[in-house]
């Protein structure tokens, strides 16, 4: 907790405590405009967020795949999986309206990227109603949105997410980054994948700088299909 404590105390002293856009200066999204606040968002804007799965998502994506980010928030994988993808597609869900205006002012302010964005104002579910879509309806209206690889983060229905998305995985096979934050809930994900033939990993956080947060878990779920491994 030392190295905890030392980190805390120099950000505290040498990072600013206001929001703007500010350049990515490594990982996943390095070169990105984000929203960041140094004193709260540190990790992002030297680039280590997660960084315990970024070489797992760098060995996923590739080039014109494309690519869901499902709970993209204010954009930090949405732009990360445009970087990585290059010529291909990111379809981004965040249905609340506060992030997800923030995501559109994120994709305009990197209008260098050179592919195609979706941006949906949407929940994703095990079922379609209301505001809410399964990701197998989403996918059946239009086909030219067939996932190469999803991301999901929605602090709590990642499980509902894969029960709506049966159709998807089984005939296109797309590889999966799931955050989880309970022991039942990744071994609910775990249990469908596998019924479909994926190979799962856990992945836990780093030992020297976690990322402190009051849940029951913090980890991640990295899914491929056998037939891909």
């Amino acid at each position: 907790m030392i190295t905890q404590d030392l980190f805390h105390f120099l950000k505290n002293i040498l990072a600013e405590d206001n929001t703007r856009y500010r350049k990515v200066l490594w990982g996943l999204a390095r070169g990105c405009y984000l929203p960041i606040n140094p004193q709260h968002q540190l990790r992002t804007w030297v680039g280590i967020q997660e960084i315990e799965i970024a070489k797992y998502v760098k060995r996923l994506v590739e080039k014109d795949f494309t690519c869901f980010d499902i709970g993209s928030a204010y954009g930090y994988y949405t732009l990360a999986l445009a970087r990585l993808t290059r010529m291909g597609k990111v379809i981004a869900f965040e249905p609340q309206d506060e992030l997800f205006e923030l995501l559109e002012l994120t994709i305009k302010r990197n209008s260098n990227l050179p592919i195609t964005f979706e941006l949906h104002n949407t929940r994703i579910g095990a079922e379609s109603s209301g505001m809410t879509t399964s990701l197998d309806d989403f996918v059946v209206r239009d086909e030219d949105r067939v996932p190469d690889f999803i991301k999901i983060d929605v602090d709590g229905a990642e499980s509902e997410i894969l029960q709506g998305s049966r159709v998807v995985i089984q005939r296109f096979r797309p590889r999966f980054v799931i955050e989880v934050h309970s022991y039942e809930l990744e071994e609910d994900c775990v249990q469908l994948l596998n019924e479909y033939g994926y190979v799962c990993r856990i992945v836990n956080q780093q030992m020297i700088w976690p990322e402190l947060r009051p849940i029951e878990l913090n980890r991640w779920v990295i899914a491929t299909h056998k037939r891909d491994e």
